[in-house]
């Protein structure tokens, strides 16, 4: 099964009443779009899936961004999404021509799970030139973060997940990556959430390393601005350092990455909001244990590591 279809069929959506403008129906995640906390949405696949009604609703509309133009998929997520649960789903579009706007919700519009929006994004300003060429010169040692058994982005076991290990060292996080084959699109193209699962993932971690703890993502914004092509090896990268507090109390982050060709041509781009907490450990130290040896997390999560 490819993760098309399984959008295809999560979102199970109709035309509002005598409204062209507005589609209405629910989003049922099964089990493999979890989250490292069992029985929550993967932040990522709540930002595809925000993506993905949008575009539907443009598609009824007849709004057709043009070819290669950026767009920028925002997701406030306000609680967890729960797993094999009809979730409401609302998508509105709330202007015409180039300003247009599509407003999702996901959740009953009293107490809204997730609020996003789909809309015209601005073209990707590139890393300092710098910054890829220091990395690509590396030479100091690298290591692989922890991961989880059925993650949809890490987890090693998850059949429909990425499988996705960052590597790292004290100034980057990266991986030169293929994407799996239920990722793979019926029109040459990668599934478009691929962009927000993965760019969700590095952020998640660039947040956790700048922290030095466990926590979630709370925000994701993710600029597409053309789709990678089936078979065709990217880039994901981040500098640990362009990562920066959120809030005053520095309990929030907000951690920038990339999504590039092998070439270093930008694909896409996000950002991340961390909000780190140790009240997160009980749950999912024991799972990274699970899925990983004791010293992976020693290195990234030494207050948490068995002794």
């Amino acid at each position: 099964m490819t993760l098309e279809e399984v959008f295809r069929e999560a979102l199970a959506l109709r035309a509002a009443r005598g409204d062209v403008a507005r589609l209405e129906g629910t989003l049922t995640f099964r089990p493999e779009l979890q989250s490292g906390f069992p029985g929550t949405g993967h932040g990522g696949a709540i930002a595809a899936a925000v993506a993905e009604a949008a575009g539907r609703l443009l598609g009824m509309a007849g709004v057709a961004p043009p070819e290669g133009s950026p767009l920028t998929t925002s997701a406030d997520i306000r609680k967890p999404l729960p797993l094999d649960v009809p979730v409401p789903v609302d998508a509105a579009l709330e202007a015409g021509g180039p300003a247009w706007r599509v407003a999702v919700r996901l959740g009953p519009p009293e107490a809204p799970l997730v609020q996003g929006e789909l809309r015209p994004g601005e073209p990707i300003r590139l890393p300092a030139g710098e910054d890829l060429s220091g990395w690509r010169g590396r030479r100091s040692e690298a290591h692989q973060v922890p991961g989880l058994e059925w993650c949809l982005a890490c987890g090693s076991k998850n059949p429909l997940g990425l499988q996705l290990r960052f590597d790292h060292d004290a100034t980057y996080v990266w991986k030169v990556y293929e994407p799996r084959a239920p990722y793979q699109g019926a029109d040459g193209r990668l599934f478009r959430g691929f962009p927000h699962i993965a760019l969700d993932e590095i952020g998640w971690w660039l947040g956790a390393l700048r922290a030095e703890e466990v926590g979630v993502s709370t925000r994701l914004e993710i600029t597409v601005q053309r789709p990678a092509s089936n078979g065709a090896r990217v880039v994901l990268w981040g500098k640990r350092g362009a990562v920066v507090p959120a809030d005053r109390k520095g309990r929030t982050w907000a951690a920038p990455a990339y999504l590039l060709t092998e070439a270093g041509e930008p694909l896409a781009a996000g950002l991340v909001t961390f909000a780190a907490s140790r009240a997160y450990a009980p749950t999912l130290i024991p799972s990274l244990l699970a899925g990983s040896a004791a010293e992976a997390i020693r290195r990234v999560f030494p207050q948490h590591a068995p002794s």
